[in-house]
């Protein structure tokens, strides 16, 4: 004990001891004590810890260390409601692993083949997993994803799927067998066709009064069942992204061109950004819209809910994720070209370069205390910034590729390795624990 407290530290611990002890004790023969004493003695040098120290947790962001998963991609881990942890493999057919220590170490399901690109969490603890790139159709979990049944949808790729207001999930199908949209009322055990049986179909969108919106290869449809029936909007045609519903009830879709509509996605019309393809727009927390081009026509914003929009003095280039930060301040990145990093302080009128002005990033985002993390997906690894983005620092992780990290309840960070192709073994799992801290309340006082 008197290797860790100093001489104020000791002072106080005998004073604690000496009011917690038998007042016939001396605080500095505790030999007398009852046995029932000295346990009072423990549990109250116990419970007075707090009062003594400071016990804080240091973000450590540049420090990832390796979970016993080291090979494979692995898409970003969900956290679940009760902070168990599930992973799926995205290219090497190893199945879904789950943990409970915060990501350190990971068990294998009963799913230990196939690539799954999805798994959500209902609002009744049930896992739904779906993949876009492999023919494993659609199972559910229980358990927290420690075993996984089969639904009656065992083949095809699918995308993430939705759940909505009332309980009901809908998946668009993806790949090159299109399947077109199904729906499901037992929590993803059985599917059923919905009037939409063909083409490829983004997750549906569901509206604050509950319609559905979803986009494809083939147009725009609306439903207003829960996705049993969708009817066509007057955008037959053109492969769109999935929209976005502004907070006025607004949407805005991006692809070729950007249109917006007024009523609920029945009809639509074209803003006065006809060509180019365009993500979807980033609303900002003033209404703003930004929007970042897919081919090399910069970035553009709007303020009158995406009718007309403006050039940023960013016009060239191909710009992909787009986040507004707790502050206001815009950082955007790009996951091809090697452009770097950049951060704007006026709603995306204007971009500055940070001090990464190369390399791909395919993912930044927000930790609770407002760092940033970027993670690459062309070699560039994982990076980290302090400073609202203007400048960034490596972390140990300075080469390969990874998905976006994730942030637990807790504060650690996990992630998962991405890779192109089969040809790369992957760098499996990795996490970033908290430091704890302990300091002496006196050093203070």
């Amino acid at each position: 004990m008197s290797k860790f407290l100093d001489k104020a530290g000791l002072q106080i611990l005998a004073a604690k001891i000496k009011e917690a002890a038998d007042s016939s004790a001396s605080v500095g023969d505790l030999s007398s004590l009852k046995t029932d004493s000295k346990t009072d003695v423990v549990s109250a040098i116990n419970e007075l810890y707090n009062d003594m120290f400071d016990v804080s947790y240091v973000r450590d962001v540049a420090t990832w260390q390796n979970s016993n998963v080291t090979i494979g991609s692995w898409y970003t881990p969900v956290e679940l409601s009760d902070g168990t942890l599930v992973a799926s493999s995205l290219m090497h057919s190893r199945g879904i692993k789950y943990s409970t220590d915060k990501g350190a170490t990971w068990q294998k399901s009963n799913i230990t083949g196939g690539d799954y690109s999805a798994i959500i969490e209902l609002s009744d603890g049930t896992l739904v997993a779906s993949s876009q790139r492999d023919y494993v159709g659609i199972k559910y979990s229980t358990d927290k994803g420690v075993t996984w049944q089969d639904s009656n949808v065992t083949r095809y790729t699918w995308n993430t799927p939705v759940e909505l207001s009332d309980g009901t999930l809908v998946v668009g199908s993806c790949g090159y067998v299109p399947k077109g949209i199904k729906y499901s009322t037992d929590k993803g055990v059985t599917w059923q066709d919905s009037n939409v049986t063909s083409y490829n179909w983004n997750t549906p969108v569901e509206l604050s009064d509950g319609t559905l919106v979803a986009s494809s290869n083939n147009g725009i449809k609306y439903s207003t069942d829960k996705g049993a029936t969708w009817q066509d909007s007057n955008v037959t045609s053109g492969n769109w992204y999935a929209p976005i519903e502004l907070s006025d009830g607004t949407l805005v879709v991006g692809s070729l061109g950007i249109k917006y509509s007024t009523d609920k996605g029945a009809t639509w019309q074209d803003s006065n950004v006809t060509s180019g393809y365009w993500n979807t727009p980033v609303e900002l927390s003033d209404g703003t819209l930004v929007a970042g081009s897919r081919d090399n026509k910069g970035i553009k914003y709007s303020t009158d809910k995406g009718a007309t929009w403006q050039d940023s003095n960013v016009t060239s280039k191909y710009w992909t994720s787009i986040i507004e930060l707790s502050d206001g301040t815009l950082v955007v990145s790009s996951d091809a070209g090697s452009l770097g990093i950049k951060y704007s302080t006026d709603k995306g009128a204007t971009w500055q370069k940070s001090n990464i002005t190369g390399g791909d990033y395919s993912a930044i985002i927000e930790l609770s205390d407002g760092t940033l993390v970027a993670s690459s997906n062309n070699g560039n690894g994982i990076k980290y910034s302090t400073d609202k983005g203007v400048t960034w620092q490596n972390s140990n992780k300075t080469s390969g590729n990874w998905y976006a990290p994730v942030e637990l309840s807790d504060g650690t960070l996990v992630v998962g390795s991405h890779v192109a192709s089969k040809s790369s073994d992957g760098d499996g799992i990795k996490y970033c624990a908290s430091i704890k801290k302990v300091t002496p309340k006196w050093e203070s006082a």
